[in-house]
Parts: structure tokens; sequence; C-alpha cells
């Protein structure tokens, strides 16, 4: 099977079903919260995982002249 391109993630969530499914992917994945714990590497650990994954959906659906994708910091 073929590798994904950003014509693909664009197609996924680029539709409004899929910005919804997005935001709630935002939200799951802690994109936008701390994901440190000083008490617990472990979850430290995990919660960053997550965060790589709406991250990478981010970076894909990227693209130059694209204003409704904000920029990502900290990759």
């Amino acid at each position: 099977m073929p590798e994904a391109n950003h014509n693909d993630y664009k197609l996924a969530f680029g539709s409004e079903s899929g910005h919804r499914v997005l935001e709630d992917l935002s939200r799951f994945c802690l994109e936008n919260r701390q994901t440190f714990d000083p008490n617990n590497m472990y979850m430290a650990a995990f919660n960053e995982g997550a965060r790589s994954v709406i991250l990478k959906i981010r970076k894909e659906m990227r693209s130059v002249g694209d204003e409704l994708q904000e920029p990502i910091t900290g990759e």
C-alpha cells in the first residue's frame, strides 16, 4: 500500500466533519497543553507520544498559503 501524502491528509481532515475530528484529536492529544508531568516520567512520555500524533497531522496538512492551519511551534 502506498504511503499517505499531503493531499490524503487534506482530504481526510479538510471537510467540515474532518475539521471537527481534527479539533477533537487536538484536545485528546494535548496539542495546546503542557505534557510534562514532574511526578511521573512515564506519563510525560505517554503525553508526548499522543501529542506527536496531532503534530504529524498538522505538519502534513500545512502547505504554503494555507490560511486555515495555524503554524506549529516547537517541532
